[in-house]
C-alpha cells in the first residue's frame, strides 16, 4: 500500500534556484515529519522537488 503524501501550498514570491542558475516559483511543500520540501513548477507546467544544493529564496512584494 502506498504512502499518503500531504502537500501544502507555498507562500507566492518564493523563488528555487537550481545548480545551473535556472529560477523557478515554487509552488509547494510536501510535509515529511518536521520537514518541509519544497516542490517548484517550470515554464512548461511540469512540476519537481527542489534538489540538495539549490537555493530558496523569499521575495514578497507586498500588494498596494
Amino acid at each position: 500500500m502506498a504512502e499518503n503524501q500531504t502537500f501544502i501550498p507555498a507562500t507566492p514570491g518564493l523563488i528555487a534556484t537550481m545548480r545551473d542558475g535556472a529560477q523557478f516559483p515554487i509552488v509547494a511543500f510536501r510535509v515529511e515529519g518536521h520537514d518541509l520540501l519544497p516542490y517548484y513548477v517550470e515554464n512548461d507546467g511540469s512540476s519537481g522537488q527542489v534538489v540538495p544544493g539549490s537555493t530558496v529564496t523569499a521575495a514578497w512584494n507586498p500588494q498596494p
